[in-house]
């Protein structure tokens, strides 16, 4: 999904997951849009350092990876919750 992102934002056919973003012609405005094409498509909040820390597909992957663990610990914590509250 990220791949498909960055190919549309960079205008680019095909990119890989090493690829740098800022190296395939992006920058700081293209790196707003990106967080808001996150956010839109993956439904997570990537901040702008963010996305200058991380500049590949791998990196930015292992950020939705940790929104989406610490999404599941959430709704985990949610369900004892509601158990709790039930008994």
């Amino acid at each position: 999904q990220l791949a498909v992102i960055w190919q549309n934002l960079l205008g680019i056919e095909k990119v890989g997951i090493y690829d740098n973003f800022f190296e395939l012609g992006g920058h700081s405005l293209l790196a707003t849009r990106l967080v808001s094409m996150i956010r839109k498509e993956l439904y997570i909040e990537v901040s702008i350092r963010e996305v200058f820390e991380y500049t590949t597909i791998e990196g930015q992957a292992s950020l939705v990876d940790l929104f989406e663990l610490d999404f599941d610990e959430d709704e985990e914590d949610e369900e004892s919750y509601n158990e709790s509250i039930t008994l």
